[in-house]
């Protein structure tokens, strides 16, 4: 940003940041309920579903999975973004919150997060694949 405000920019990434994180929870919290109702419908009535409900629950479950997993991964991208964005404004502003981040582990939360969404594909994929399994 050439003709820019460096600290006016710094307050909109940093906005960003928070918005992005913030989703990123909603995401997992929105999957978790979506998928425990899933796992209720198949597990916890009185009379197991017929066949075919049973199938499409877990049809479902994988689409869910799915879809929340791709989802994550682009907000993670976008919250990336706007962390390497932050750090380079900290050099011109001389600031140091960003850039102070402990650096990433090979468990980091988004690693993590990707593991929960693989575990319940891999869960889905198998519990089609065994229909008497579930």
């Amino acid at each position: 940003m050439t003709n820019g405000n460096p600290e006016e920019e710094y307050k909109d990434v940093s906005d960003n940041i928070r918005y992005y994180g913030s989703m990123r929870f909603v995401l997992l919290t929105l999957f978790a309920t979506l998928s425990a109702t899933i796992m209720a419908a198949l597990f916890l009535s009185s009379t197991p579903p017929p066949p075919p409900t049973k199938a499409v629950l877990k049809i479902l479950g994988l689409v869910v999975a799915l879809a929340f997993g791709f989802m994550d991964q682009r907000t993670s991208e976008y919250w990336s973004t706007f962390w390497i964005r932050a750090t380079e404004l900290e050099t011109k502003l001389n600031y140091s919150q960003y850039k102070a981040r402990p650096h990433r582990r090979i468990m980091s939360i988004t690693n993590a997060t990707r593991l929960l969404y693989f575990t319940m594909l891999v869960f889905w994929i198998i519990a089609l694949a065994k229909p008497n399994w579930i």
